[in-house]
């Protein structure tokens, strides 16, 4: 009898550490981080075949409807992709272009529940949350970690924002490239940059030469 209960407690104690080990949360988190990782992707060649056949990237309206009014799985943006997917947690992926006739650029932002994954920035829990704007500015680094996007720009690139060009004196970015509210900007310098030192965090970009350095 004591023999089968000390059999017992052993197998007691290697259940427990290995549930604790193991983290069956963290490796669902991670399996999803995975799914999203690997959507994305395909999001990207599909965008990178179409602009090869259409020599743009979609318009925003057609986004639109890729993220908003369609059910997951459809083939709305068949033949480029037959199967439209959408995050694990059942949500539409968020999805930028160029707000022109012909988009040069697209973006596609998720965000990954394993914090400490190692394709996330390093940097970019740096940033108080909700600091930090992407996409068209309505993303923070509160809310995404992580994306694609063409080659001509990066996903996590601050967002031009009318916020922004309200103040007149700060940096604004646009379009993968670097632009000013009132005067010139040369890329290529600064961690962050703008003319005046009391320009607003969200407004802050980190691609221009010439202006204040922020810490």
């Amino acid at each position: 009898m004591v023999e089968i209960l000390l059999v017992m407690s052993i197998l007691l104690l290697m259940i427990g550490v290995m549930t604790g080990t193991l983290n069956p949360i963290a490796l669902i988190n991670k399996a999803k981080d995975a799914r999203r990782k690997k959507d994305i992707s395909r999001i990207k060649v599909a965008m990178e075949e179409y602009v090869a056949d259409e020599g743009c990237y979609p318009v925003d309206s057609l986004l639109t409807e890729l993220v908003s009014e369609i059910d997951c799985g459809t083939d709305v943006f068949s033949p480029w992709l037959n199967s439209w997917p959408c995050d694990p947690n059942g949500s539409p992926y968020h999805l930028f272009v160029e707000e022109v006739d012909c988009p040069a650029w697209f973006k596609v932002i998720v965000n990954l529940e394993n914090e400490k994954d190692r394709d996330i920035p390093s940097w970019w829990y740096d940033n108080s949350p909700g600091s930090y704007l992407v996409g068209d500015g309505s993303l923070s680094n509160a809310e995404v970690n992580f994306g694609v996007s063409s080659t001509n720009v990066l996903w996590y690139e601050r967002a031009y924002s009318e916020y922004c060009l309200s103040f007149g004196q700060c940096y604004s970015k646009e379009s993968g490239g670097c632009d000013d509210a009132g005067g010139s900007c040369v890329e290529g310098g600064g961690t962050y940059c703008f003319l005046d030192p009391s320009c607003e965090l969200e407004c802050q970009v980190s691609c221009c030469s010439g202006g204040h350095p922020c810490d």
